[in-house]
């Protein structure tokens, strides 16, 4: 359906006053990029975008955790290469609530990165780029629960969930 052929149809169903709000309005494009994220036991990334990890692809760890990392793979077509993003991740609960004591948050970073496009880069192909983001030991979460490291780049967003034991 044409946006000029919804009148009669769009006034009884009250579509109209949407259709009016967006039309005429310039919305931001949204991304095209990818989000996986996986847990390690260790993680290192490397001058070329790459990771080496240890232990890749847990879900269950005891408590209090161990040192671990985040291991985050974004794809992003040529256009968003060589461009600053915003990157931002928290530890959630099961409820999706950010993991808080005496009201502040057990982890939560941000920060900017870049998914560069190196010499080699095929023209139009996405482009794929690891990174890796250490956990030190010690937070102290109960035991037979589910959590939630949530990360979202730009309008992207990725999650590694795991449940805790006691060990």
């Amino acid at each position: 359906m044409q946006l000029n052929e919804c009148t009669e149809g769009c006034l009884r169903t009250g579509r109209k006053l949407a259709v009016e709000l967006l039309v005429g309005r310039t919305w931001p494009s949204l991304s095209a990029m990818k989000l996986t994220a996986h847990l390690a036991d260790a993680a290192q990334p490397d001058l070329a975008g790459k990771v080496s990890a240890l232990g890749l692809g847990w879900t269950y760890i005891g408590t209090p955790m161990p040192p671990h990392a985040i291991v985050l793979f974004i794809e992003v077509e040529p256009s968003e290469a060589n461009v600053e993003h915003r990157l931002t991740c928290d530890l959630l609960d099961e409820d999706g609530q950010q993991v808080a004591v005496n009201g502040e948050p057990v982890l939560h970073f941000d920060g900017e990165l870049t998914v560069g496009a190196g010499p080699d880069a095929v023209p139009g192909a996405a482009i794929t780029q690891a990174f890796a983001f250490p956990i030190p030991a010690g937070i102290p979460l109960p035991a037979g629960r589910r959590w939630e490291y949530r990360l979202t780049v730009g309008y992207a967003v990725a999650s590694a969930s795991f449940a805790t034991r006691a060990d």
